[in-house]
Order: structure tokens, then C-alpha cells, then sequence
């Protein structure tokens, strides 16, 4: 399968390219310049996205600042189960987690394939992050693959 990654941050990202690539599977890195506006930076994310014709599209966005983990889920079955498959893989790591249809969020809305965007707090262990991400990518391949 193609998925679409967006991971804001460096250090992250190459951790889940190399577990999707490992995985046997293909890569679209959608991370854009970050020296644009936002509405720049996710119309390009959705161009591309659409263009390369990702089969599921991967986002992460890390803030020392959230208190919890939001998934947000497309408009498609795949999506909303992995989502909850995702949530409940995590529970065991993260306290505050909801689910939550992202049909209203414009990369999700224009985006031609299914997918998850994850709002997650950044722990200050590095081993914490890896282990929360590779769980993450670990369940939304293992159940795409179904």
C-alpha cells in the first residue's frame, strides 16, 4: 500500500518512514516547508497527497503543549475502525484519548484517500515517543492489511 505520511516533527518522521518502509510497504513524505502560511502548507499536503494517489494518508502532529491525544478519522470505514483500533493500542500509554470524526477538518475533507490525523502530546522521553509511534504505525498497518 502507499501511505501519505505528515509528521511534524524530524526526529519522529524518520522513525515512522523507516516502520512503514521496513513494513514492505511505499512512501509519500507529505511534510511541506514550514516558512509558508498554514492554509499553504495544507493545500500543498492535499495537491500532493492526491496527486501521488496515496492509498492512506498517516498524520502526526506532536505538541509539548496537548494534554491529550485526539485521532481524528475521514469519511470511510477503514478509517474510523483503525482509529479506534489505534485509541484503544495506546491506552495503555496515553490517559486522555477520544476519537473523533475529522470530516470538518480541510486535509482530511479534500484528501482522494482514507486516513488518521493524530494530535498526540510529546513526552520528554524520546523512548516514550518511539514506543507510543511504533505502536501507532504497528496497528494502522497491521489492520489495513486485513
Amino acid at each position: 500500500m502507499k501511505f501519505g505520511v505528515d509528521v511534524n516533527n524530524e526526529y519522529m518522521c524518520k522513525r515512522v518512514l523507516e516502520k512503514i518502509k521496513d513494513s514492505g510497504n511505499i512512501i509519500v513524505d507529505l511534510t511541506v516547508e514550514k516558512w509558508q502560511n498554514k492554509g499553504q502548507e495544507v493545500f500543498k499536503k492535499v495537491l500532493l497527497a492526491n496527486i501521488t494517489n496515496i492509498g492512506f494518508y498517516i498524520g502526526i502532529e506532536y505538541n509539548k503543549n496537548h494534554e491529550e491525544c485526539k485521532i481524528f478519522y475521514s469519511d470511510n470505514e477503514y478509517s474510523k475502525t483503525c482509529s479506534f483500533k489505534v485509541k484503544e493500542s495506546l491506552s495503555g500509554e496515553i490517559q486522555n484519548i477520544t476519537c473523533e470524526d475529522g470530516t470538518y477538518l480541510y486535509l482530511i475533507k479534500n484528501m482522494n484517500s482514507p486516513g488518521v490525523y493524530i494530535k498526540i502530546p510529546l513526552k520528554e522521553n524520546d523512548e516514550d515517543n518511539i514506543k507510543i509511534v511504533d505502536n501507532i504505525i504497528k496497528q494502522i498497518i497491521d489492520d489495513l492489511s486485513k
